[in-house]
């Protein structure tokens, strides 16, 4: 089976509302495809404190990658 992927938006340690839509809308797509779906979390400080939330959205597995190369914006 695969898998959707969806890229967490975090801004100063915080998910940005755009990654909850993401997960809504990649839940809906894999009900409807039959597919798993996937954050990765990227950054520093505790990414453990939000790994809880994309479950809340019926999101399957939380990859945390903690860099400090990846504290800001794109």
């Amino acid at each position: 089976m695969s898998t959707i992927l969806v890229v967490s938006d975090i801004v100063e340690g915080a998910l940005r509302s755009v990654s909850f839509q993401m997960y809504t809308a990649a839940v809906s797509l894999g009900k409807d495809t039959g597919q798993d779906v996937a954050t990765v979390m990227l950054g520093s400080g505790n990414l453990d404190a939000l790994a809880e939330e994309p479950g809340k959205y019926g999101v399957a597995k939380t990859i945390l990658v903690r860099s400090e190369e990846h504290t800001s914006e794109l």
